[in-house]
């Protein structure tokens, strides 16, 4: 067999591992949109919200006299909020496929 021919044991390989992958992604985006709707993710997304604000205004008004230690203040700050906004994100993302 020359190269770039594919065999009709490659084919059906790749055809199993397809339709695995269709599944199991269906699979992740029915959980991701049953996680979306629960009343506890809401609540989640409702605290994220609260406390995202909360943060960025303690950011606002904490002005640290060193300007590395309030870069540094900052970007931890920042750091802990995008911990739960990609949670977020990974999950509408998935919820969406």
């Amino acid at each position: 067999m020359f190269k770039g021919h594919k065999s009709d044991q490659d084919k059906n390989k790749k055809a199993i591992a397809e339709k695995k992958i269709k599944e199991r992604t269906e699979a992740l985006r029915e959980a991701a949109q049953n996680c979306l709707a629960t009343d506890s993710f809401k609540k989640y997304l409702e605290e994220y919200e609260s406390a995202t604000e909360d943060m960025v205004n303690i950011m606002i008004d904490t002005k640290l006299d060193d300007p590395v230690q309030d870069a540094f203040f900052l970007r931890s700050v920042l750091s802990k909020i995008s911990v739960s906004r990609a949670l977020i994100r990974s999950v509408r993302k998935d919820a969406k496929r």
